[in-house]
């Protein structure tokens, strides 16, 4: 747990992945009461700043846009292509990994 809190690019990630979270279940809810929604540029560019995890998780969930293939697809891309990629980085980076053990 102290590694976590020691850690920004962590606690970014976390603090992104809820609020892509939040923005998820409230585009849930404005749909079902027929109201404004929000935009699907904002929930991409949520997504793309890390909360691609979140957000793909809670649409599985409450079942929100999975008939969409370019959300289901862009997202699940996202958390391959970014989100894993820097997680993995930053904690072998931090316990002071050698970087030819970090490709193994």
């Amino acid at each position: 747990m102290e590694f976590i809190i020691k850690n920004p690019i962590i606690v970014f990630f976390l603090v992104i992945n809820v609020l892509a979270v939040v923005f998820c279940v409230a585009d849930k809810i404005k749909a079902r009461k027929r109201m404004r929604r929000i935009s699907e540029k904002t929930l991409f560019t949520v997504s793309f700043l890390g909360g691609a995890v979140g957000m793909y998780v809670t649409m599985l969930i409450i079942r929100h846009k999975t008939k969409h293939k370019r959300f289901m697809f862009g997202f699940l891309m996202q958390e391959l292509t970014i989100t894993r990629p820097v997680i993995r980085h930053t904690t072998t980076v931090s316990q002071n990994v050698p970087v030819d053990e970090m490709r193994a």
